[in-house]
């Protein structure tokens, strides 16, 4: 039997492993919401959420995975533009949620489109820099 190294096994357990499973959450995820008829805004904004995580763990497999320097550049700069989405995108979650609950006459659907926009903006800007 072939035995792996100590760095293999660390790859394994400690990248490979987390990656894959929160890929497999992120699948599930996917088939709750398209599997679901009546969908809210609550809903989509851990879907978009979903999106950012599921493109995180795939560039976490696939820095891991390859050797080609292209390809680990490309899965680079999917990690960083998926992390920093995430962090923006659970940020302004939160806001608007805050601004739901407490101004009762705002329209949560305009303020998601508006803030999705921002996100993305905002992740391209710091992903250029």
């Amino acid at each position: 039997m072939m035995q792996l190294n100590r760095t293999a096994l660390e790859i394994l357990f400690y990248v490979i492993i987390p990656a894959g499973l929160t890929w497999i959450a992120c699948l599930w995820l996917f088939y709750l919401y398209f599997k679901t008829k009546e969908r809210n805004l609550g809903f989509l904004m851990i879907f978009v959420l979903g999106i950012a995580d599921f493109l995180f763990s795939t560039a976490v497999i696939g820095e891991k995975l390859t050797e080609d320097p292209r390809i680990f550049k490309f899965f680079a700069h999917l990690f960083y533009g998926a992390l920093y989405f995430s962090i923006l995108w659970a940020s302004a979650m939160s806001y608007v949620v805050f601004k739901s609950l407490s101004n009762q006459e705002a329209n949560p659907e305009n303020l998601f489109k508006k803030i999705l926009g921002a996100v993305l903006l905002a992740t391209t800007v710091v992903g250029i820099m």
